[in-house]
């Protein structure tokens, strides 16, 4: 075993001892209607992926277009997760779409786990 692998596994260790939420994920995939143009989502096969998960304040930051929502919440995954945008967490009852997926990376840019963004669903 490399080095690299022994570190990244030793921090996978050590950071999902803390991970102890269950939450249900179910991987989406966006369509198009070819008649009217509106965006729908299909839900594939859901099932359980153990994370941290934590509630945030609304948050607001400002960009170039001006102000933009930051999320209602932050979700951190094992970093061989397949979580990506527009999917779907239930966690307490509540359905969240991620709306960003960014890489953790410890010192030597090896990724530790993925930060999910995500926007509470109404």
């Amino acid at each position: 075993m490399a080095i690299a692998d022994f570190i990244k596994d030793t921090m996978n260790v050590v950071a999902f001892n803390y991970m102890a939420d269950s939450v249900t994920y179910t991987p989406r995939t966006k369509l198009i209607s070819s008649v009217s143009g509106q965006e729908y989502f299909t839900n594939g096969s859901t099932s359980l992926i153990k994370v941290n998960f934590k509630r945030q304040e609304k948050k607001w930051f400002f960009d170039k277009v001006g102000k933009i929502e930051g999320g209602d919440a932050l979700m951190l995954v094992p970093y061989d997760s397949t979580v990506s945008e527009d999917d779907k967490i239930t966690f307490l009852g509540n359905d969240y779409s991620i709306f960003s997926v960014l890489p953790v990376t410890s010192t030597g840019s090896m990724t530790v786990f993925k930060q999910c963004n995500m926007f509470l669903v109404e």
